[in-house]
């Protein structure tokens, strides 16, 4: 095909995700209303990279440094293009939400262009423009992918990792030679190591090249060199290695979201049900996973009849692809049943199309004649037809809900603001507010947060945060002026989302001014839960 058509015709699907992402986000509003862990702790730490005085990043948990460098970068150019303040990060601190919404359209251009770059790799090798466009849907199947999305996070990055990794996969299905060069397996370990770096959910992708490569001594090479480009990618963050590796611990040792519950490997209770849980919430997933799981079983049958019959085995290429792609699947959803969150999931929802498609290669390699052209058609636009009108749904009803959220949690900040202007109010974490994200992103700042809180005082409203998550008090400027302060006042707002306990709140406070009898009444609640608090303190 003429490259003049070729071109537009493979940037339909990467615009269409850009606008798709860009509804989204709009329809979710800024950040600070909904969506600012972790989107402002990487705007922070991309900030920390942004001044370049080796002030190295506080938050690698994820370990997310490939993002926080994309941040740092953004940032830097943004601030020289249209910053008329001589200081960097008062200038990020003054308009955070211009920053982050920048940094965001970056990382959506990235995943757009790699969306492009992968359908032109793929049709340069297969001359199939159908199964092209069928395979570049790939990052439209799950709203989980539009919820990483629609953040400044690793899972908005691990889009652009996967598909990456779908490029591996398609790359040794049409090479000729059975044999891996070593700048193949370098680039194999360099796609590998930056998924890692970017979030370790990313970890069963390393069994796709395991899987294809030849011999013990390539597949340790290849380990060996995910090993040294995973440390390059982690450097910003590498003097918090002895937290990384003890976070890493928790995960393998304990249950419970980011490794902090009882300490238990596997918990036969909550296992079952997240299992569930991720098939439930994605059905599209669950019954592409079926197909994939039911073809592979078939295809081992099949094989093991080849075998006693010593007759060549004709899918045996296609089957070793399937067999990396459904085991990259199978203990990424082992790993999400033991740590519970849905967009966990991300790289192997990247998966599923790819899945799909190697399955049909697979049966209709042992069965030659079983698809003829009229029902390959048929099987094809039943497919695109099926996924198109579900994957639609799922973003219709994402759009409706996202702007209802957004109007929910504006009317808890115009409350807060308008009728309580004067009043000293306490937020919580995870509650809809505009001081709140820059106040909790300084606790992952590092060796900055003691420098940012300095700032921070003087521009933000509030000067006391609640950690709900831990029952605590959290403070921006001293602890002692803050809370003499507070004990000067004859009543408190306190805002809490869903997840916070009142009664939690209200036994630290008395810890802090001394006050027993304390007296409350709940004076807001908006349509996500958040609900607004007076509390008498004398």
């Amino acid at each position: 095909m003429n490259r003049k058509i070729l071109i537009p015709l493979l940037l339909i699907l990467p615009a269409v995700l850009f606008i798709t992402a860009g509804l989204l986000k709009f329809a979710q509003g800024p950040f600070y209303l909904n969506f600012y862990d972790p989107s402002y702790v990487y705007l922070i730490n991309g900030l920390n990279l942004a001044q370049l005085n080796g002030y190295g990043v506080g938050h690698f948990d994820h370990p997310g440094t490939t993002v926080q460098v994309i941040c740092a970068a953004v940032i830097k150019i943004y601030y020289s293009f249209t910053s008329s303040n001589s200081d960097l990060v008062n200038d990020v601190f003054a308009r955070p939400e211009d920053y982050l919404l920048k940094i965001n359209i970056v990382l959506n251009f990235i995943n757009c262009f790699v969306l492009f770059l992968f359908g032109y790799f793929f049709y340069s090798r297969s001359k199939n423009l159908p199964v092209t466009f069928f395979l570049m849907i790939s990052p439209f199947v799950s709203t989980e992918l539009f919820y990483g999305m629609i953040i400044d996070t690793p899972d908005n990055l691990l889009v652009s990792a996967s598909l990456l990794v779908m490029g591996i996969i398609f790359y040794c299905l049409y090479k000729k030679e059975n044999e891996y060069s070593l700048k193949e397996i370098i680039i194999f370990s360099v796609v590998i190591a930056f998924g890692l770096a970017t979030k370790l959910n990313f970890i069963p992708m390393i069994f796709i090249p395991m899987i294809m490569l030849n011999g013990m001594k390539n597949k340790l090479v290849y380990l060996l060199f995910v090993l040294i480009f995973f440390i390059i990618f982690i450097l910003p963050g590498i003097s918090n290695m002895d937290y990384f590796i003890n976070w890493v611990e928790g995960l393998i040792l304990k249950e419970g979201k980011h490794g902090k519950g009882a300490a238990t490997v596997f918990n036969t209770y909550s296992f079952p049900k997240n299992l569930i849980s991720i098939f439930a919430t994605d059905p599209l997933f669950g019954l592409t996973y079926l197909i994939i799981l039911s073809v592979y079983i078939f295809t081992v049958i099949t094989k093991f009849r080849f075998k006693k019959t010593e007759t060549f085995f004709p899918a045996e290429i296609k089957f070793r692809l399937l067999t990396a792609v459904l085991t990259a699947m199978t203990l990424q959803i082992i790993i999400v049943s033991k740590h519970y969150a849905q967009y966990y999931m991300i790289p192997s929802f990247m998966l599923t199309v790819t899945g799909l498609y190697l399955s049909y290669l697979v049966i209709t390699a042992l069965k030659p004649g079983s698809v003829n052209s009229i029902r390959k058609k048929y099987l094809y636009i039943t497919t695109v037809s099926v996924m198109s009108l579900w994957i639609t749904y799922q973003l219709v009803s994402s759009y409706y809900e996202g702007t209802e959220m957004k109007e929910s949690a504006y009317e808890m900040v115009d409350f807060v603001e308008k009728q309580y202007k004067d009043s000293e109010v306490i937020p919580a974490f995870g509650t809809a507010n505009k001081d709140i994200p820059l106040a909790f992103a300084t606790i992952y700042a590092g060796s900055r947060k003691e420098f940012y809180k300095n700032i921070l005082e003087k521009k933000l409203r509030s000067d006391i945060y609640f950690n709900q998550w831990v029952n605590e008090f959290y403070f921006i400027s001293d602890p002692e002026v803050s809370l003499r302060k507070l004990k000067s006042k004859k009543s408190i707002i306190l805002q809490l989302s869903a997840y916070g306990s009142i009664n939690g709140f209200l036994d630290r406070l008395r810890e802090y001014t001394g006050s027993p009898e304390l007296t409350y009444g709940k004076i807001f609640t908006n349509g996500n839960n958040e609900s607004a608090y007076e509390i008498y303190l004398r």
